[in-house]
């Protein structure tokens, strides 16, 4: 890939990680801190509280973790991206070697397969040559 090819897809991947950054960040807070400044997971003092409430503030706190690590793992797979394009792999296919639409890389600009190999990969799981 050309340098000034280049330049424009490394901007888009720097700025999706500063963003990526910013959404781990919060909710790191909001794991660690609760919102409203109560440490979350533990009970409240609030008159009238019962464990429906607490249920499902457990429930918040599930989903919260869960975005956090699906926060970490793209920014891993963006930085990875950020990696290839500095050793000249960036958009080729790991599966089968192939180019890599512009339109896909548009479209998931940390794209590690091509849309034939990502189809063709079982759902959510890493191939023999890496993650979708």
């Amino acid at each position: 890939m050309k340098e000034m090819e280049a330049d424009p897809i490394r901007h888009q991947l720097l700025e999706l990680a500063r963003r990526i950054r910013g959404d781990v960040g919060a909710l790191t807070a909001e794991v660690c801190c609760g919102t409203g400044g109560q440490s979350s997971g533990n009970l409240t003092n609030i008159p009238g509280e019962d464990r429906a409430e607490r249920g499902s503030d457990c429930f918040d706190d599930d989903v919260t973790i869960d975005l956090l690590e699906l926060g970490s793992a793209r920014l891993g797979e963006v930085n990875a991206a950020l990696d290839r394009l500095d050793g000249g792999t960036f958009g080729r296919c790991e599966g089968c070697a192939r180019a890599i639409s512009r339109e896909r890389l548009r479209a998931i600009p940390f794209a590690r397969l091509c849309i034939t190999c990502a189809r063709a990969a079982p759902h959510g799981q890493r191939t023999s040559h890496g993650n979708l």
